[in-house]
């Protein structure tokens, strides 16, 4: 309960904690009531409301600049630099949890199929949940937290959400004025409705007693990120890094779906871009993909054609909804961009955009200082020095193995910026471009002929998982999603299948592969196991034995930073040249004659007037060609995929159809290729053939083998019309002979005359028998003649002394209907 709250908020059992910068007579009551209750379990030593004011903004750096862990580089326009402990991932893969209660509400008692990281079921989850608070108990003591205000949006904005986030990290408080809208007016925005609540600590409270290197505070052995969907509360503990730090993706997606669902809208991992002609006929385009699938470099496009332009509205998220104009609209929910490179190459005037962006009002991580006073990055002097060469430098720790180099940067600071970036309302959207990471077998650039088709073949394809650069395992990851959304697969598909209604504006639909490779009998991509995956099982976390904790989850550690391979070569060159795509798209939408493409056999359209004048090596028509083979094992594995997850019945049936005429095309295609049929089979299937030989002869002789055994069982009864005895007339009748049969394997069967089919099966026994059962077989037939033969010796004898006895045994020896025609 508060007691007074005068320059400071006085706790019954805590005691007085300072206001030391700030107005808390601003703050809404619903605020004070969390900074409350947060204060009781963190326990900070003081406090401070941020207003996001430049001169906040200045006394956070001279903060930081005082501690070490944040540099100055004069020689540019208001740029810093900082230094990453090697130990803080950029992600906490693994470590990313969705408390469950709300996904049981939604869905039942099932898991939420398509959750990849939850708490599992209720009774693991109640310890789990109570492992990772107890956690958060004093984690900042001796520290000052800032309370952070800020909107996802445009403050005010009718699709906006505001939010409140408390930190010990200045270096957060500085990110997060970049990449979000911070300001007092969020305190009037937020009034007395709800807002989503953010709580952050780097796990080392004072005093300090570990070492950390340049003064990067972090506790990366516990470090995890929970997500509580019930009550809209985000924690984030252990990093410094602000990919975990500031809840960008935490709230624009994971609790961004879950508010949009209730209320009616999507949060979607897209770029939004404006695509405009020499003429100046402009559309917007989403971009969605995965990670390493090539979203920001076409986000941060500088066009290589005169007179075309992309401009972005947001590089990372999209909010999606529908107009009463039967539009579909996208916003941003961001204020700044955050520019990372990847280590595949030198790559010169590749993206001057970015190269100018980070020169002026940057905020850069993991970035050095050359002799000369400016930026040194690995691998990217080229791009920062076009003219010279830049002054030689050392190299340093700050480029450890996993160190990533990325700069934060205000959207404004962005020369082409889209002028409706910051419209409450978004902008209409037109197409719709669905990525992925392939080297083989996905054209790269194809239309789909339906919305539903479209959402089909994108939900359906695998991608490689990340760059792909050192790696190349395929994983499934639905629409590039399926580590975002916070509810179940089942749903989140349904959102897109839905869309499709009476009365509105469906966006053309794409999909773009642009990391096909020249083949060069490297071998195939390899495909992970379902639980290896990042497909839409589930990912639970399972507390077996008393003893181990939360924490005995492994962190999956960052993937190196590895230059690709001076063979690593795509069919098409990419970044500004990206545009002549773009440009078939464009008029594809607005319906040119100029933009013609031909059937592809899987249904969809490619393009064959790209415009690929001036470009070297570059053969289009391989860019686009179709790969039986490959598109079969695309098809089952997706089938398969389909079959093992957990969806609704409605949008399975059409996936599983919509695979199932697909794989039919395939068979088709590849039984009219006449080139592969007459080519010679290769070893492996030529073994194959022998094994499917070898076991058709054994099968053949398997029934060889019952047809003589049956042969037997039928010798020893009687035909209907052999043999009709009277008792009376022969009363002490002889039992019919039966026939020997010949040595050497070789069965004889005798027939009736009305038998026709049985000599038949006579010569193809024998036949069989003569070529295959020699030796041992032919032992086992002279030991079952012996025995019948002292059997047939014992019934003669017995016919003499008893002929009763005789009499009885020749009626088991009759068909059943003889005994029916004695009585008559």
């Amino acid at each position: 309960t508060v007691l007074q709250v005068d320059a400071c908020f006085e706790i019954a059992s805590i005691g007085k904690v300072p206001i030391i910068r700030g107005d808390h007579n601003l703050l809404p009551q619903k605020v004070k009531d969390f900074v409350v209750e947060q204060i009781t379990v963190l326990r900070p030593a003081s406090i401070v409301i941020c207003t996001g004011t430049i001169f906040e903004e200045e006394y956070i750096k001279e903060l930081l600049i005082k501690e070490g862990r944040l540099k100055r580089l004069h020689k540019y326009d208001n740029v810093y630099t900082a230094h990453a402990d090697p130990a803080d991932h950029v992600t906490l893969e693994g470590r990313i949890f969705v408390d469950q209660d709300f996904c049981h509400k939604m869905n039942g008692e099932k898991e939420c199929d398509g959750v990849q990281h939850n708490l599992g079921i209720p009774s693991v989850r109640r310890r789990a949940r109570d492992e990772l608070y107890s956690t958060l108990i004093n984690s900042m003591r001796g520290r000052t937290m800032f309370i952070i205000p800020f909107s996802a949006g445009p403050i005010g904005g009718r699709y906006s959400l505001n939010a409140v986030q408390l930190t010990d990290c200045p270096y957060t408080v500085l990110t997060t004025r970049i990449l979000s809208r911070v300001s007092s007016a969020v305190w009037d925005s937020i009034g007395s409705g709800d807002f989503i609540r953010c709580v952050h600590s780097v796990g080392a409270p004072r005093p300090v007693l570990g070492h950390s290197l340049y003064m990067w505070p972090s506790n990366s052995a516990q470090a995890f990120v929970l997500m509580n969907m019930k009550s809209k509360k985000i924690f984030s503990y252990g990093s410094a890094h602000f990919a975990n730090a500031v809840c960008r993706s935490s709230m624009c997606l994971r609790v961004g779906s879950v508010v949009g669902r209730e209320k009616g809208w999507q949060a979607e991992s897209a770029a939004i871009i404006a695509i405009s002609d020499p003429s100046g006929e402009e559309i917007f385009v989403c971009v969605q993909g995965s990670v390493g699938s090539g979203k920001n470099t076409i986000a941060m496009l500088q066009s290589t054609m005169p007179g075309w332009k992309v401009r972005p509205v947001s590089s990372t998220f999209a909010w999606l909804r529908w107009h009463t104009d039967g539009k579909l609209y996208a916003m941003s929910p961001e204020n700044g961009f955050c520019l990372q490179w990847s280590y595949r190459e030198k790559m010169k005037d590749k993206q001057p955009i970015e190269a100018a962006a980070i020169r002026k009002r940057s905020l850069l991580l993991n970035v050095s200082e050359n002799a000369a006073g400016e930026l040194h990055w690995v691998g990217r002097d080229d791009l920062l020095f076009p003219d010279k060469a830049s002054s030689p430098v050392s190299q340093s720790s700050v480029h450890h193995p996993r160190a990533k180099s990325c700069a934060v940067v205000s959207a404004s600071d962005i020369e082409s910026l889209h002028p409706q970036w910051d419209s409450p309302l978004g902008v209409p959207i037109s197409a719709y471009i669905f990525l992925t990471n392939r080297p083989s077998t996905i054209p790269l650039l194809q239309e789909s002929p339906s919305w539903k088709e479209g959402i089909s073949l994108a939900m359906s394809m695998r991608t490689v998982k990340g760059t792909g650069i050192d790696h190349e395992q395929l994983i499934f990851n639905p629409l590039g999603m399926s580590t975002y959304y916070a509810f179940g697969l089942n749903e989140y598909l349904k959102q897109w299948f839905d869309m499709e209604k009476e009365g509105r504006t469906m966006p053309k639909i794409f999909h773009l592969n642009l990391f096909r490779r020249p083949s060069t009998g490297s071998s195939t991509p390899t495909t992970l196991s379902p639980a290896a995956s990042l497909s839409t099982s589930s990912t639970s976390l399972d507390i077996k034995s008393d003893k181990s904790t939360i924490f005995d989850t492994p962190v999956t550690p960052q993937a190196e930073n590895k230059q690709a391979p001076k063979d690593f070569k795509t069919m098409w060159p990419g970044f500004g040249d990206n545009i002549r795509l773009l440009a078939w798209i464009h008029g594809r939408v607005l319906k040119k004659e100029s933009a013609v493409g031909k059937g592809f056999p899987l249904g969809t359209t490619v393009p064959t007037t790209v415009n690929i004048e001036g470009l070297k090596d570059v053969d289009w028509e391989t860019c686009i060609e179709y790969d039986g083979k490959g598109w079969k094992s695309e098809v089952r594995e997706a089938t398969k995929k389909i079959k093992s997850i957990s969806l609704f019945e409605k949008e399975q049936k059409f996936l599983l159809s919509f695979l199932s005429k697909k794989r039919g095309i395939i068979k088709e295609s590849l039984g009219e290729n006449k080139d592969q049929m007459s080519k010679e089979p290769t070893k492996e299937e030529k073994k194959e053939a022998a094994n499917i030989q070898s076991k058709e002869e054994k099968k053949e002789a398997a029934i060889t083998q019952s047809t003589v055994a049956s042969m037997e069982a039928i010798k020893s009864v009687p035909q209907q019309g052999q043999t009709k005895p009277e008792q009376k007339e022969e009363p002490k009748r002889e039992p019919k002979e039966e026939p020997k049969p010949e040595p050497k394997g070789i069965v004889k069967v005798e027939t009736s005359r009305d038998s026709k089919d049985e000599p038949k099966v006579e010569s193809k026994t024998e036949k069989k028998e003569e070529g295959k059962e020699e030796g041992k077989e032919e032992k086992k037939e002279e030991h079952k003649e012996e025995v019948k033969e002292e059997s047939k010796e014992e019934g003669k004898e017995g016919e003499h002394k008893d002929g009763s006895k005789e009499k009885t045994r020749e009626e088991k020896t009759q068909p059943p209907d003889s005994n029916e025609e004695k009585k008559e």
